[in-house]
């Protein structure tokens, strides 16, 4: 029988001979498919084979790709078949590097920081750099990181009465999940920045903390009378005075920007307030001048085993009305911006803190 293919002029056959048929293609003397007595049926694929049949099952040549499969893969060969899961929870599939088994899974020992324990969880807290040590064991862990607070600006002068200085910026903020292996880990927590003292000017930034390859920038420093916050993980609050001065910028992945501090013309002004890690400082209006703009929201974690929030911005101080205020720190070890100072030293910002925790 013959087949003529008029769309590529080529002509078919379907053709038998004393020990096979099939479909032969005329024009390039090739098989589409053959069938030999007693033996597989071929498909080729532009005079190439690809499926034979056997007495088996088939053979294939070249690549299989499927949508799906049935079957555990059990009789497969050449290939390592996954053992059956059946009553293996809680175990850990390990290889030789020829075949594969389930086992049970080895203590998990880790020291360093200060340790404790809550909902079937170990933590290991670091207010200071160190080392976590891990002597036996692999494990999943959550992880905390919060870089150190910057200091609070200052406005020295209550005579002018030109108003507050900026509140700091909070740490950087970065939390994970991660797997943990044997060794030596290096942690550094970083200090906050002081807040400025004495005369009117910025804060200093804090000081970044670090896990693993992970670095937290510190937070920028509050600006004071006549001046601009500082960039950091978050930035600082710009400072009141006789303009505007701008909150600084926060760093991508960490925090937030700073807002700016408020001059109204006369003798009226308020500090900004410093970023924090999931909001920039506040950019309200505040008539009385009794009070400078809040500082951005920090992050709440439970990960030290109760709801705590870390890495919030510092408050700026307020200027025209307002009585002398040192500005308060951060809260320990937590990453926090120190409030602008009205006429008193600005807050220091507080330290960072690095948390590591596991299932026990």
């Amino acid at each position: 029988i013959q087949i003529d293919n008029t769309s590529s002029e080529t002509l078919w056959n379907i053709m038998a001979d004393g020990t096979s048929c099939g479909l032969y293609d005329d024009t390039s003397n090739d098989w589409l498919w053959q069938a030999n007595d007693g033996g597989g049926v071929n498909l080729n694929y532009n005079g190439s084979q690809k499926i034979t049949t056997t007495n088996t099952g088939v053979t294939v040549t070249g690549t299989v790709v499927a949508s799906s499969y049935t079957g555990d893969g059990s009789q497969l060969t050449g290939i390592s078949a996954l053992p059956s899961q059946s009553g293996q929870s809680g175990k850990f599939l390990t290889t030789n590097g020829s075949s594969a088994s389930w086992a049970d899974p080895t203590p998990f020992v880790a020291t360093g920081g200060t340790i404790t324990t809550s909902g079937g969880y170990r933590i290991h807290t670091f207010t200071g750099s160190g080392t976590f040590t891990v002597t036996e064991g692999f494990s999943p862990v959550d992880i905390l990181i919060s870089g150190g607070g910057g200091g609070g600006g200052r406005e020295s002068s209550q005579s002018n009465n030109y108003g507050g200085a900026g509140g700091a910026g909070s740490g950087g903020y970065y939390t994970a999940s991660t797997i943990v292996s044997s060794g030596a880990h290096s942690i550094v927590v970083g200090a906050g920045g002081a807040g400025r003292a004495s005369s009117s000017g910025q804060g200093t930034n804090g000081n970044v903390s670090s896990y693993a390859g992970i670095t937290m920038l510190g937070g920028g420093g509050g600006g004071g009378y006549n001046s601009h916050g500082k960039d950091g993980a978050s930035g600082g609050g710009g400072g009141g005075g006789t303009g505007t001065y701008s909150g600084a910028s926060g760093t991508s992945g960490q925090g937030n920007n700073g807002s700016n501090g408020f001059y109204s013309g006369g003798q009226g002004a308020h500090g900004g307030g410093g970023g924090g890690a999931t909001g920039a400082g506040d950019t309200a209006y505040y008539a009385n001048w009794s009070r400078g703009r809040s500082g951005g929201a920090g992050a709440v974690s439970s990960i030290s085993g109760s709801s705590q929030t870390y890495c919030e911005g510092g408050m700026g101080s307020g200027g025209q009305g307002s009585s002398a205020l040192q500005g308060a720190s951060g809260a320990a070890n937590k990453g926090w911006g120190g409030q602008g100072g009205s006429y008193r030293n600005g807050g220091n910002g507080s330290s960072g803190v690095v948390i590591i925790r596991y299932l026990m």
